[in-house]
């Protein structure tokens, strides 16, 4: 049986607090042809070293200095690797055992570029988790009203490859992502079990950022989707309102 291989990317600024369990997570998975790639943005706090000292199984790519790019390392990452299928998981977060045995099979037909996935929402006091099933997602254009699916669900390379890779200057990186795939005609599959642990704590960015369509991360899409949005009639969508858009 076809054993394709796969990559998991991590990316992170710091989070020495949670870098073991989410490389914990990656190197217990028992599917036998996978290779972890970790990006450092300029951490100060250590981190770096507990990966070279503890995990020398993980490819790790340092930048000296932080940026506020997203996925810095990704271009890299993928120039590193020749994997099939990848993922992204924060590195504050974790994956559930047989991550990959039970997402493959769903890129049952080539045209299939990314599968997504529900995740366990937990916190120091919910360590349990809540679940998070991916929301309703039948029109392939609502995917400009909203983001229907969620960050480490995994993405088929050539697909990646075919929209050219992340928009760096964005910070809706995923988002940004999943829009371009989907107006590239790539389809997708739905696996509606939580698959992986979100964490929810201060530190993180989704924890305090403010969603105001007049900020910075959101005008930004707008700007670069509006012409989009008006030409596939969309009425309203996270990244601008009706009046936005139609005036």
């Amino acid at each position: 049986m076809s054993q394709p291989k796969v990559m998991v990317y991590v990316p992170f600024h710091n989070y020495k607090e949670y870098i073991r369990e989410c490389l914990d997570s990656v190197v217990s998975q028992t599917y036998p042809n996978q290779e972890i790639i970790a990006s450092d943005n300029g951490s100060d706090d250590g981190v770096a070293d507990i990966i070279k000292n503890e995990y020398p199984m993980v490819k790790l790519i340092q930048f000296p200095e932080y940026t506020s790019i997203n996925n810095l390392g990704i271009p890299l990452a993928i120039e590193q690797s020749d994997c099939e299928f990848f993922t992204h998981l924060a590195a504050d977060d974790k994956l559930c055992p047989n991550y990959w045995e039970q997402l493959l099979p769903l890129f049952s037909s080539d045209d299939i570029g990314f599968v997504r996935v529900g995740c366990y929402q937990f916190s120091d006091k919910n360590p349990e988790g809540s679940e998070w099933r991916p929301p309703p997602f039948k029109n392939p254009l609502e995917i400009l009203e909203s983001n229907k699916v969620f960050l480490t669900s995994p993405i088929r390379r050539e697909a990646f490859d075919s929209v050219g890779g992340e928009d760096l200057k964005c910070f809706f990186v995923d988002w940004d992502l999943w829009i371009r795939l989907i107006l590239k005609g790539w389809k997708w599959a739905t696996y509606p079990k939580p698959i992986y642990y979100f964490r929810r704590h201060p530190k993180a960015w989704s924890y305090n950022y403010s969603y105001s369509l007049m900020g910075s991360e959101l005008t930004y899409m707008r700007e670069k989707w509006m012409e989009t949005l008006r030409k596939f009639n969309i009425q309203e969508s996270m990244m601008a309102t009706h009046r936005m858009i139609w005036g």
